[in-house]
């Protein structure tokens, strides 16, 4: 019987696996590893047993065959394909397609790849041409001026109507325009809120400013009887509200002209002797001197001789800073 003869490979393999038993005998005893450390563990790719074919090299260079080949077909395929696409040539090729009976089915409904997919701009009517304007008739337009509302201007408590500001518990004051304010038991006085009787106003209550936002050097005051004499109040360093009652004296206290008494009427002249009368008794002055100085203007007015208010004059084409007099009547006289 014939013996079977090793060849070098085998025996080389056998060789490099009995040097790998020795070598693991001598390793120590692998001790029990955690999750962890078989994780880090993991043997690499090299430690796997991979089949012969994968190894010998003869069999990777008929894969390597068998992949060109594939490819290089699949290149051909596609390329001779892209020859015989009549809409792929009209962008490369600028002679006309044949008209080969494979291709006879219509394209026009084919889109390219870089062709748009939105719809055509629908082109819109043609614009009638803008009429011819003859300027000639046209008419300049008339813009009317309008005058602005004056601004709204907050005045301060001793000018104000007592109604609308004792809710605050302002004090009422009260002033007879009849005779001056300059003298002594005739001054302006006011009623503190839980005192019995009337006070003078203090130094600092007169001498404040008519308003308190704004800074006033002239204003006018009318009198709805009498606005043919305004009362006008100038201070160059602001008006105050004693400037106020001065002036409605200073302007009410002249006596009238003969002309005037004619213009007012005889009538309407005997209606005002008995306040006339009434004045000349309250007066300071002896009862004859004032009689001797005849009618004033405040006459006129029939009582209506202590200061109720003022009250902005917003009415179209009013100057600017004036105000609107109010004053209330004083109880009749005796007569």
């Amino acid at each position: 019987a014939s013996v079977p003869v090793k060849t070098e490979k085998q025996l080389a393999i056998e060789r490099e696996e009995e040097d790998r038993r020795l070598l693991q005998s001598q390793l120590p005893e692998p001790r029990s590893t955690t999750p962890k450390e078989k994780l880090l563990h993991t043997p690499s790719p090299k430690q796997y047993d991979f089949p012969q074919s994968y190894v010998d090299h003869q069999s990777h260079l008929k894969r390597r065959d068998s992949s060109v080949g594939y490819y290089s077909e699949a290149e051909s395929f596609h390329s001779a394909r892209h020859r015989s696409h009549p809409t792929r040539r009209a962008h490369t090729d600028p002679s006309p397609p044949s008209a080969d009976p494979r291709h006879s089915h219509n394209y026009h409904d084919y889109r390219h790849r870089n062709s748009s997919f939105s719809q055509p701009k629908q082109q819109s009517p043609p614009q009638p041409s803008p009429p011819i304007i003859n300027k000639s008739n046209y008419v300049k337009a008339y813009v009317k001026e309008v005058p602005m509302k004056p601004e709204a201007i907050a005045l301060s408590w001793q000018l104000v109507d007592y109604e609308s500001r004792k809710s605050k518990r302002y004090p009422a004051l009260y002033f007879d325009a009849g005779f001056d304010p300059r003298f002594k038991g005739y001054e302006v006085t006011v009623m503190r809120y839980g005192e019995p009787k009337l006070s003078v106003i203090t130094r600092d209550e007169a001498t404040q400013l008519v308003s308190p936002h704004a800074f006033i050097t002239e204003l006018t005051l009318y009198h709805e009887v009498m606005r043919k004499w305004p009362v006008v109040v100038r201070n160059p360093k602001g008006v105050r509200c004693i400037d106020i009652f001065r002036a409605i004296y200073d302007t009410y206290a002249v006596p009238l002209t003969p002309e005037e008494l004619v213009q007012c009427g005889e009538e309407y002249i005997e209606r005002c002797q008995p306040w006339f009368d009434q004045r000349c008794r309250d007066g300071p002055q002896f009862e004859v001197v004032e009689r001797s100085k005849g009618l004033k203007r405040i006459d006129l007015l029939r009582g209506k001789r202590v200061f109720k208010g003022l009250v902005q004059n917003t009415a179209p084409g009013a100057p600017e800073y004036s105000w609107i007099l109010h004053l209330e009547r004083q109880p009749s006289p005796n007569r």
